[in-house]
């Protein structure tokens, strides 16, 4: 499989989504669809062309994580020692966001997993990243949304943690991670709880 994409359908019937594919996926592939878990329809073959300049940094669109509008494009190239701050809009019932950033399987990084999390306010949210040295690297940045202890996937992505790029909404002084708003742990789905509501 060469990536995945969820997609919430509204109460009425309506669904959009905006994916994204990185510079490694390319080529004729079989679109597959699928409603409730359930197969529907597939179509083949997509062509998926290379960009014209391969070496170019990937931002992800504000609409790119499901039933997630960010308020700033994210870039997929991370500035260590830096602070991204990521936000945007979620529907009114969310009251948490969750980022992970999860190791690729047979990396060499310092952690497994780091999570950072945060509490939505009538829809709205503001969450740092503070991404000190040791997280220099390549990861999966993954977000969720929750409604109490109930989360849901809504994305993921290749990002890069290194010494030189810009973020969304500018670069900060690092600042020390909370350890209240973090957790060496894979993000929570529907069926998992999270540490904090154990």
């Amino acid at each position: 499989m060469l990536a995945s994409f969820p997609i919430t359908v509204d109460d009425d019937g309506r669904f959009t989504r905006t994916v994204v594919f990185d510079h490694g996926q390319t080529g004729d592939v079989e679109l597959e669809v699928f409603v409730d878990s359930d197969f529907s329809s597939d179509f083949e073959p997509l062509h998926i062309l290379p960009a014209a300049e391969l070496s170019a940094a990937i931002t992800l669109p504000r609409r790119f994580f499901d039933k997630v509008l960010l308020d700033f494009p994210l870039p997929t190239r991370l500035a260590s020692g830096s602070k991204t701050t990521v936000s945007g809009s979620v529907d009114a019932d969310v009251d948490q966001i969750v980022i992970e950033l999860v190791a690729p399987q047979g990396a060499e990084l310092a952690r497994e997993s780091v999570g950072f999390r945060v509490s939505a306010d009538a829809g709205m949210f503001t969450l740092d990243l503070p991404l000190e040295a040791p997280l220099e690297g390549d990861w999966e940045l993954r977000l969720s949304t929750g409604v109490g202890c109930d989360f849901t996937f809504r994305g993921s992505f290749a990002v890069v943690v290194d010494e030189f790029t810009t973020t969304a909404v500018g670069e900060q002084k690092a600042a020390a991670i909370p350890k209240a708003s973090t957790w060496p742990h894979r993000t929570p789905t529907p069926s998992m709880q999270a540490p904090w509501c154990q």
